[in-house]
């Protein structure tokens, strides 16, 4: 078994989602699921590299999670003031404020 079905497989342990033995879903799909979820990557990040926050967020997608992926020129491992800006923008309309 390749290391991403074993995480899958763990996520799915963590989350109580159970699947039948013919593989499809035995439980509704969680509520997590339904969480958009805003992705922020420094392009010159020296410890995370940016393409992991890229497939972060196809991985999301692919399960069929509301993704927004923003990458940042110019930042490396931390945040910016342009990043914290998209965050509200992504988060108010979210919260009802």
């Amino acid at each position: 078994m390749s290391v991403e079905a074993k995480m899958v497989r763990a996520l799915k342990e963590q989350l109580e989602w159970g699947t039948t033995t013919r593989g499809t879903s035995s439980m509704a799909r969680p509520k997590v699921f339904d969480t958009p979820v805003f992705l922020g990557h420094g392009i010159e990040d020296d410890k995370v590299p940016v393409g992991r926050g890229k497939e972060a967020s196809e991985c999301l997608r692919a399960a069929e999670i509301d993704v927004e992926w923003k990458a940042y020129g110019g930042l490396g491992h931390w945040y910016s003031p342009q990043m914290l800006t998209d965050m509200v923008s992504f988060t108010t309309p979210l919260s009802g404020w």
